[in-house]
């Protein structure tokens, strides 16, 4: 039993895990300070929470009032408040079932115009907005959200763990991956900087069919004795791919924005967060792997128990779930309609 054939655990691992959403983005929260009593709230919460789990997101009623009455919380929206005591401001994130492990990405514009960015963690639900500092929180907290993309993306670490399936041996697997990481950290920075602009909705569905495509190149080398060309160069699927995969992480990340003085820094974080997340990700594949191996060694061939047959039928499951993402993606135009 190989040990790359025992890794067909990690495929039910991540599956039983969540089958159904890909959701790397976290909450975004602007606040800006206008004037001396004057705020305006916006935000944008990823569309894969139900109506009851979507979070209340204020400033501290304590302390300020509302300009604009809402009474239903929604996914995209934004609020105007007039406070008293700015010195005790404070953002609150409430999750009426609580939080769905869901982190937040905050800007902070106070009133002379500076920037500051702070990742949240979900068991974050409240800040002041006045112990912010400016010169201390900035460029650092996109390396947390670079991590929390690759852990919270089952697309991204469902394509890294076909890769590693597709590879014979060490010295593949390291030319493979780096390959994908060079290849996306291209893209990354291009569309970073809005110098290429591709469609959100097309990137995304191209993602999703990148690995319908690795699931099935695993299923042709596990079913049959031909392989196909591209099979055969898994450095050359991995770069490819990586450009498309590099747009979608460039998604997230435009998502909640650049700061504009350290714009460069803050995508370089950002992309080191990305690799420390995608090396942690293969070393839990590897580690899952060899336990998988040691583990299948104990069950009696008299079973019948086949781990290329898991294999297949977890493939089937990825590849499955993969079309499902690329139809729903590309159908995502005409459901907002």
């Amino acid at each position: 039993m190989s040990l790359k054939a025992s890794l067909h655990c990690l495929v039910w691992i991540l599956i039983s895990f969540n089958v159904m959403a890909h959701e790397g983005r976290p909450v975004y929260i602007e606040v800006k300070h206008l004037s001396d009593q004057q705020y305006e709230l916006n935000w944008k919460i990823p569309p894969v929470l139900t109506h009851q789990q979507v979070p209340i997101i204020q400033l501290s009623r304590k302390h300020c009032d509302q300009q604009i009455i809402s009474h239903v919380p929604k996914l995209i929206d934004h609020q105007r408040y007039q406070c008293r005591a700015v010195d005790h401001v404070q953002l609150e994130i409430i999750y009426p079932n609580g939080n769905p492990a869901l982190s937040t990405f905050l800007k902070y514009t106070d009133r002379d115009g500076n920037e500051t960015h702070q990742y949240l963690s979900p068991e974050q639900w409240q800040v002041s907005l006045t112990e912010l500092d400016p010169d201390q929180v900035s460029t650092w907290a996109y390396l947390p959200s670079g991590i929390h993309h690759i852990f919270a993306g089952w697309d991204h670490l469902l394509f890294v763990m076909c890769l590693l399936f597709l590879c014979r041996s060490p010295k593949q697997l390291i030319l493979t991956l780096t390959g994908f990481t060079l290849a996306h950290t291209v893209t990354l920075g291009l569309a970073s900087m809005k110098w290429v602009t591709p469609p959100v909705i097309i990137i995304e569905a191209m993602i999703a069919l990148s690995i319908v495509y690795l699931a099935a190149e695993v299923l042709q080398r596990h079913t049959t004795t031909q392989e196909t060309w591209l099979g055969k160069y898994p450095v050359f699927v991995s770069s490819l791919f990586g450009l498309i995969h590099g747009f979608g992480f460039a998604n997230v990340l435009l998502a909640f924005g650049l700061p504009q003085q350290d714009a460069v820094w803050a995508l370089f974080m950002f992309n080191i967060g990305v690799e420390l997340g995608q090396l942690m990700f293969v070393g839990l594949c590897l580690l899952a792997g060899w336990l998988g191996h040691q583990g299948l060694r104990m069950i009696p061939e008299r079973l019948g128990f086949s781990a290329g047959s898991s294999i297949k039928l977890g493939m089937y499951v990825v590849g499955s779930i993969s079309a499902f993402w690329f139809v729903e993606r590309l159908s995502l135009p005409f459901a907002v309609l």
